[in-house]
């Protein structure tokens, strides 16, 4: 089960980044179609994707999810900002 993760809605699209698993921090990007209700594995992307994290927050403006912050283990805090362009599916 995934726990401290974000779910960000863009159109018809809920993506989930991050969070863990129980056993480590996780820096996928999975997909859940709103329309079809299903979900797509994990989505190969571009870029460099963040490291894994935990409870880090998400916003999205217009085709735009961004990520700030979160744990990348038990002991430190990010204090970083990446971007996904959904349209390409590329990190900045």
């Amino acid at each position: 089960m995934r726990q401290f993760h974000t779910a960000s809605i863009i159109g018809n699209n809920m993506f989930v980044f991050g969070g863990g698993d129980g056993k480590s921090w996780l820096n996928d990007l999975i997909v859940f179609d709103l329309l079809r209700l299903e979900w797509s594995g994990a989505i190969e992307t571009h870029g460099i994707a963040p490291a894994g994290r935990l409870q880090h927050s998400a916003i999205t403006y217009e085709d735009r999810i961004y990520l700030f912050g979160g744990e990348p283990d038990q002991y430190r805090q990010l204090n970083d900002i990446f971007y996904l362009d959904t349209s390409t599916l590329t990190w900045v």
